[in-house]
């Protein structure tokens, strides 16, 4: 997968850790596999638009819902959207 992949499996699981799920209790409420959570997080398998619904609703957190409309949106010049910025100082 892509760099963005990455990052956004790396965002995905920091957002889940700060809802104090495991990856397994997240895996149960999707119905898949803790194994699978683990390589999306990682950024080793892409998602459908579905699939990352199913993850942001189970989370259930702002962050989470923040992150859904940062995907709904198709911006002109997403480098200065507020959530991009809030990622590149996550990861530095």
């Amino acid at each position: 997968m892509d760099e963005t992949g990455v990052a956004l499996g790396k965002y995905l699981s920091s957002i889940r850790d700060a809802a104090r799920l495991t990856q397994a209790e997240l895996a149960k409420k999707v119905t898949v596999s803790p194994a699978r959570i683990s390589r999306i997080e990682s950024g080793d398998v892409s998602l459908t638009e579905d699939e990352m619904d199913q993850l942001l609703v189970a989370i259930g957190t702002s962050a989470a819902k923040e992150l859904r409309a940062y995907l709904d949106q198709e911006w002109m010049n997403w480098i200065d959207h507020p959530l991009t910025i809030q990622i590149e100082k996550f990861f530095g």
